[in-house]
């Protein structure tokens, strides 16, 4: 008899484990009628798919171009590579430290500093909404009083990355808004560059000298606003709703930071925002005895390979002292290393997530000035649990009580 799966039931949104489990065990290559996609489920296959750029093409983001323009986002081969290699450096490493931490770090501040005012309060809303929103704000040179205008932005863009009319042209047209207060900053970093984001992408070049465009570097950035304002918004919000969840372990991350480092890790594996990621197929390949044929579709389930039991054990359970979890930073060639297997929240290969190290970032620090300031737990009042929307995996509101030190 065949297997009965609803992708899009009201009950797998609610908890899409026990199907997922059903699909990796019985069912690893599926396809799914109401989204015309091959569902791949397995850890290792899920890796396979996301390595092989050259049968597994971003093909299907192309969507983007027709909102914030030309990105590396649907890009393979020697385009994205070069485009990668301009705007990767300054997102990592040394950049990070000495570019972006320093605004993350007066971001989280400010929002903690102003928790006093009343508790228990709505995560999502003062922390998980405003973090990446006064994060940008910093790393582009604006006021606070910009950060309307850029949440209004996201908003839009967001919704229209998704691809249908009216929204597809009201998240243009915020687009070319924001190109053209964007279009200034250009202006004045090329006159008088500063230490930020947007001065190190107009300075950095590939290894054969070529720069960004300025309409590259303004899609880039909107690209970076829609993708990682949503998903650092989702992503603390779960982090803290997971770690308040654990009081164990949270009282261990309240005074150790590399405890709380590696709660990260285990909560992106667990918990992670993105569940799905898809590829277009350029040339015929057998997955398990299924013959999937070039101009078809593949969907990976990352939210699923995380939960692989047979990568994992009791891969539902948090515990940010696993053994078969790679605790330290993530790593975009990504599998398994040392017996130890990297989580896929952010992806890997070629499209890994290019701002892993700011989300990283910005969640922890957040994190860990609240637990300096504050004894946190979830409100007796809070009911919400998490769930599949659309992509996401995320619960959609947290309440939070919070009593100072």
């Amino acid at each position: 008899m065949p297997i009965a799966i609803d992708l899009h039931s009201e009950e797998f949104f609610g908890n899409p484990f026990p199907t997922f489990e059903i699909l990796r065990n019985e069912k690893p290559v599926f396809y799914d009628d109401k989204d015309k996609r091959w569902v791949i489920t397995r850890y290792l296959d899920v890796v396979d798919v996301l390595r092989n750029h050259r049968v597994f093409s971003a093909e299907p983001y192309s969507r983007f171009t027709d909102v914030i323009g030309l990105t590396m986002a649907h890009m393979d081969g020697k385009d994205h590579d070069s485009r990668r290699s301009i705007v990767a450096p300054p997102m990592v490493g040394r950049n990070l430290e000495e570019t972006l931490l320093p605004h993350v770090k007066s971001a989280s501040e400010k929002i903690v500093e102003e928790l006093d005012r009343d508790s228990p309060f709505e995560a999502r809303g003062r922390l998980g909404k405003k973090l990446p929103l006064k994060t940008m704000v910093r790393l582009l040179g604006l006021s606070e009083n910009d950060e309307d205008f850029l949440s209004d932005v996201t908003t839009k863009v967001i919704r229209a990355l998704q691809g249908d009319e009216p929204h597809k042209s009201i998240g243009r047209a915020s687009h070319e808004s924001f190109a053209s207060r964007l279009k200034g900053l250009i202006k004045t970093r090329r006159q008088s560059p500063v230490s930020d984001l947007l001065s190190n992408l107009l300075s950095s070049e590939d290894e054969s000298g070529n720069r960004l465009s300025e309409n590259e570097i303004i899609s880039f950035m909107s690209l970076l606003l829609a993708a990682g304002s949503e998903t650092t918004e989702l992503g603390l919000t779960n982090f803290l709703q997971v770690l308040l969840s654990h009081p164990d372990q949270l009282r261990i991350a309240a005074s150790d930071s590399e405890f709380l480092n590696a709660c990260f890790t285990e909560f992106m594996r667990r918990d992670g925002v993105v569940a799905y990621e898809d590829r277009g197929v350029t040339e015929e390949i057998e997955i398990h005895g299924v013959v999937i044929k070039p101009g078809e579709f593949v969907r990976v389930a990352l939210l699923s390979a995380n939960s692989d039991e047979s990568i994992f054990s009791n891969p539902r359970e948090f515990n940010p002292a696993r053994r078969d979890l790679l605790l330290e930073r993530e790593h975009r060639s990504g599998g398994i290393q040392n017996g130890r297997a990297n989580h896929l929240g952010f992806g890997l290969g070629k499209h890994f997530c290019i701002g892993y190290m700011l989300a990283r970032a910005e969640v922890v620090t957040i994190t860990e000035m609240l637990l300096e300031k504050y004894v946190l737990g979830i409100a007796p009042q809070h009911k919400e649990e998490m769930r599949l929307h659309w992509w996401n995996w995320s619960v959609n509101s947290l309440l939070v009580d919070a009593t100072r030190k």
